[in-house]
């Protein structure tokens, strides 16, 4: 009767001590995934731009990059969250946050907070073009196409 007791409370310890592992694998595992996916996302969407800035490119598997001003302010939300999570570096925030600066747009020679809306880069010629959008005048060749 002793014997069945402690071997009883034995099966309950191999268990108990079976879920603590899986679970703490299971809240590994996350955290590995979330850690993965950052990698795979700076790999596909993060492009050096000059020497101290980069872009969120919109358009990975295209022959194009292109840049919207919302990608840019997500990935340096982005890059702050992994930041938190002890995956990226502030050097990564600073890069993004330099494109940004750089690319605002100015009216009346007073720069604004806004960013142009969306950048395009070719390659024409050997030569890479900047061609930089405002919003307004997309919507407007947009409209007008659309007559």
């Amino acid at each position: 009767m002793k014997r069945l007791k402690l071997l009883l409370w034995a099966f309950i310890g191999i268990i108990a001590i079976f879920v603590a592992i899986m679970a703490y694998v299971r809240l590994d595992n996350s955290k590995q995934l979330r850690h993965r996916f950052y990698l795979q996302w700076r790999r596909d969407y993060v492009v050096k731009y000059e020497d101290d800035e980069s872009f969120i490119n919109t358009t990975p598997r295209t022959h194009k990059t292109m840049a919207f001003s919302e990608g840019q302010g997500y990935g340096m939300y982005i890059n702050v969250l992994a930041a938190e999570n002890g995956w990226g570096k502030e050097k990564n925030f600073e890069r993004l946050n330099n494109f940004y600066l750089a690319h605002r747009e100015r009216i009346a020679k007073t720069t604004t907070g806004l960013m142009s809306w969306r950048m395009i880069e070719k390659r024409e010629n050997g030569r890479s073009i900047k061609i930089v959008q405002q919003m307004e005048t997309y919507l407007l060749r947009k409209l007008c196409l659309s007559k």
